[in-house]
């Protein structure tokens, strides 16, 4: 018997990684990757939490100080994620 609905497999794992309820779990844990590649080890050591909710991300970082500095440069650090990352805008950075 023979199948008439044949597809690639990376169209079937787009159409399902597109789905709203996978789509955010994806891009956090792209955005998880960049931000584990872009920053030193004392930024991830420090670094509690990523959450993202439609393209808004919010970092938790558990140093005042370092939250600081990272809110002075949020702007250089939107800049660069949203370079690393293709398929996914950063519309929102904030830090908790």
């Amino acid at each position: 018997m023979k199948r008439n609905n044949d597809q690639p497999i990376s169209e079937v794992l787009k159409a399902f990684s597109e789905q709203t309820a996978f789509k955010d779990k994806l891009a956090m844990k792209k955005i998880e990757t960049v931000w584990l590649q872009l920053y030193s080890s004392l930024v991830k050591d420090h670094t509690t939490k990523i959450y993202v909710k439609q393209n808004k991300v919010s970092i938790y970082i558990n140093s005042s100080v370092l939250k600081k500095e990272l809110l002075l440069n949020k702007n250089k650090i939107l800049d660069q994620m949203n370079a690393n990352l293709k398929e996914f805008v950063i519309e929102e950075l904030e830090f908790r």
